[in-house]
C-alpha cells in the first residue's frame, strides 16, 4: 500500500485580541471534492462561520469503508509553526480527530487536508462524527454535510495470443507486479485468451504473462523441430524468424547451440518429459511486431509491460505465447504433427528404409536383432518406431552399431510396454556427412 499522510494547516493566528463580531452565531462543517495527487486521496475539511475566540474545537471524522487507510506520522506539522494544532487517530483507525490545544482567535475556511488511501472501485462515506467548538459565545455544535466518495476502478485488459493461431489461449496467468509497496494483481485467461486486472490508482505495475503446460505441447513438439533446429546449426536452413530463436532455446541461455538439440530430443522421447526451461514463453504485442523479420540473430524482449502512475484503464496490453521446442510453430494452429515412424526427415528428400533383420528367439533367450537402414544419405534426423509381440518380446536395450552420436539418450523404452522402442537420431557432425549404408 502507499504510504499517504494527513497534512493539517490553519492561517496564523491574527492577534490576541478577540473579535466579537458573530456572537451568537455557529458555524458549518463540510467536505471539498476528493481528488488524487501524488500523496493519494485527498479531502479539504471546510469551516464557514464567523466564531471568534476559539478555546476549544474538537472535531473527529470517519471513513466508513474498512479498508480505507490514513497515517497520522506527519500530522502534528502544521504549515504555520505558531499554530498549535494537534491531529490523531480516534475511537476506529480510520477515524480522524482535530483538536486545538491553546486559544484561537478564529477559525480558516480550511481547517485541514486529509490525505488517505482505499482500494479501486470501493466506495466510502466520509462523516462528521463528533463536533465541538467552545467560543466566547459559549458552546456551539456546527451543522455539517457528509459526502459518499468511490474510488475509480481503473483496469489493465488484453489478451494472450499464440504463434500460428488466432484464437487467443486460455488458462494463461497475468500478473501486474506493483514496483512499490501493494499486492499482486492476478487473473487467469478465458477461453479466449482475455484478461482482466483491476489496479489502484497512483500505484505503478510491471505485467507478465505466463503459461504451464506439457512440455512437449501434447504431442505437437516433434522430430520435425528437432530437424528444423538441426539445419539451422549445420547452416543448410537457418533461421529467419524471431519466434524460431525463441522457440529453439529450449536451455533459457539466449543462444541456440547442439545442447538445445539434446534438451529437445529428451521431451520429445519423454526421457525427460519437463527439461526446457520453461513450457512457453511471452512476448509483449509490440515487442512481436517490433521484431525484425528476416532476422539472423537472437531477438531482444523482455515479456512486460510497465505502466507508471496508474490515472486511467489501459486496454489492449496484449501477449504472444511461443512454445518453446515448437520451431516449426504447430503447436499454434491446434495440430499435433508427428513425424511417420518410417519416413526419413533428411534434407535430401529420399525416404527412409528401415529394417529388421532375422532373428530366431527361444523362450528366455536373449538375442540382438539388427537394424538397418537402405538409402539414407546425408540425413539429418530421423525417427522410427518399432514394436515387438507384447505378449512374447521385451526390449532390454539397444546398442549404436555402425551409426555415429547415438547413445542412450537418442532412444526410449517405455516402462509401460516393454515391447515397444522409439528411437529419435540426429547428426552432431559437419553439413553433407553422409551415413554408412547396411
Amino acid at each position: 500500500m502507499k504510504k499517504i499522510k494527513i497534512t493539517a494547516f490553519f492561517f496564523a493566528l491574527a492577534s490576541l485580541a478577540f473579535s466579537l463580531n458573530g456572537l451568537g452565531q455557529c458555524a458549518t462543517l463540510s467536505f471539498g471534492s476528493v481528488s488524487y495527487g501524488s500523496n493519494g486521496y485527498e479531502v479539504d475539511v471546510l469551516y464557514s462561520g464567523s466564531l471568534t475566540g476559539i478555546s476549544l474545537m474538537y472535531i473527529n471524522v470517519r471513513f466508513t469503508n474498512g479498508n480505507v487507510t490514513v497515517d497520522y506520522s506527519e500530522t502534528d506539522a502544521s504549515i504555520d509553526p505558531n499554530y498549535d494544532y494537534s491531529a490523531s487517530p480516534g475511537t476506529l483507525p480510520r477515524d480522524v480527530r482535530f483538536q486545538n490545544g491553546s486559544t484561537l482567535s478564529s477559525l480558516p475556511s480550511t481547517l485541514a487536508t486529509i490525505y488517505f488511501d482505499m482500494p479501486s472501485g470501493e466506495c466510502t462515506d466520509i462523516q462528521f462524527t463528533s463536533k465541538t467548538i467552545m467560543h466566547l459565545s459559549g458552546n456551539c455544535t456546527p451543522n455539517s454535510q457528509n459526502i459518499n466518495y468511490c474510488a475509480p476502478a481503473y483496469t489493465i485488459e488484453g489478451q494472450v495470443l499464440r504463434v500460428g493461431d488466432t484464437n487467443g489461449v486460455g488458462g494463461a496467468e497475468v500478473v501486474a507486479d506493483p514496483t512499490g509497496t501493494g499486492d499482486d494483481e492476478e487473473d487467469v485467461t478465458n477461453s479466449s485468451g482475455y484478461y482482466e486486472l483491476t489496479v489502484q490508482t497512483g500505484s505503478s505495475y510491471d505485467v507478465t504473462a505466463s503459461l504451464d503446460g506439457p512440455h512437449n505441447g501434447n504431442g505437437c513438439v516433434t522430430s520435425y523441430d528437432l530437424n528444423a533446429l538441426s539445419d539451422h546449426l549445420l547452416g543448410t536452413n537457418t533461421f529467419t524468424e524471431a519466434e524460431e530463436f525463441i522457440a529453439a532455446d529450449a536451455n533459457g541461455s539466449s543462444t541456440i547451440s547442439t545442447l538445445d538439440l539434446l534438451i529437445i530430443r529428451a521431451v520429445v522421447l519423454q526421457t525427460n518429459p519437463s527439461a526446457f526451461h520453461q513450457s512457453w514463453d511471452m512476448t509483449t504485442y509490440s515487442e512481436y511486431n517490433g521484431f525484425a523479420n528476416p532476422t539472423t540473430s537472437f531477438p531482444s524482449y523482455s515479456g512486460e509491460y510497465t505502466i507508471n502512475n496508474i490515472n486511467q484503464s489501459y486496454l489492449g496490453k496484449d501477449f504472444v505465447a511461443i512454445k518453446i521446442g515448437d520451431v516449426n510453430s504447430s503447436c499454434g494452429n491446434g495440430s499435433s504433427l508427428k513425424a511417420e515412424s518410417d519416413q526419413s526427415l533428411a534434407k535430401s528428400g529420399k525416404k527412409s528404409i528401415f529394417r529388421l533383420g532375422n532373428a530366431r528367439l527361444l523362450v528366455g533367450e536373449t538375442a540382438k536383432i539388427p537394424v538397418y537402414a537402405l538409402s539414407l544419405q546425408e540425413a539429418t534426423v530421423f525417427s522410427i518406431g518399432i514394436q515387438f509381440d507384447q505378449e512374447s518380446v521385451e526390449v532390454i536395450s539397444i546398442d549404436a552399431g555402425e551409426l555415429p552420436y547415438f547413445d542412450e539418450n537418442a532412444y526410449r523404452v517405455s516402462p509401460d510396454a516393454p515391447n515397444e522402442v522409439d528411437i529419435l537420431w540426429f547428426t552432431q557432425g559437419k553439413k553433407g556427412e553422409s551415413l554408412l549404408q547396411a
